[in-house]
């Protein structure tokens, strides 16, 4: 059966990267949530990742690589499953009371300096895609690690750059 192969995903972020650029956005952020009928869409095109069991918020920067946040239960399925990015167990991810042996949460503001790492100071301009998908909390989280930073909409460009069917894509939707 086809597939999309693994250097199209590399492609799409290229693209996606271009277009912040064009747009002068430092930033972009997805959220993914399999609770929600279309939740998961914006990971799963970007990174071919479903989220699932726990959510996941995605940081991408203007260059370089996605930095994913999600809970302790997810970890594993991200790195068996995604085909880009860094994985990061955030703690407001994880259910409060659990704990987990196996791994090492950290904070929010934590998986924020992990992502900016390879940032240059691009900006306080960020955009964000489907944000009626995001809760209120992540969408405070945001603004407590970028305080005074602009959040636009992203979403006309996200479904113009999705709208353009590659050969592999095709592929896939008509054995579909």
């Amino acid at each position: 059966r086809p597939t999309i192969p693994t250097p199209e995903f590399a492609e799409r972020l290229a693209r996606v990267q271009a277009a912040m650029a064009e747009q002068g956005l430092a930033v972009l952020v997805l959220y993914g949530d399999d609770r929600a009928v279309f939740g998961a869409n914006a990971t799963r095109w970007l990174l071919d990742y479903a989220a699932h069991f726990e959510s996941c918020c995605v940081i991408v920067p203007r260059s370089g690589v996605p930095h994913v946040a999600t809970g302790a239960e997810a970890e594993l399925f991200y790195r068996n499953t995604a085909r880009l990015g860094e994985v990061h167990v955030v703690r407001d991810f994880c259910m409060p009371v659990e704990v987990y042996p196996y791994t090492h949460p950290i904070t929010c503001v934590q998986y924020v300096r992990a992502a900016r790492a390879g940032m240059d100071g691009e900006g306080r301009r960020g955009g964000i895609v489907e944000r009626r998908w995001a809760p209120e909390w992540l969408m405070d989280r945001w603004r407590e690690n970028f305080p005074g930073a602009e959040i636009v909409p992203f979403d006309n460009t996200w479904y113009g750059l999705k709208a353009i069917k590659s050969p592999a894509e095709i592929e896939v939707i008509r054995y579909s």
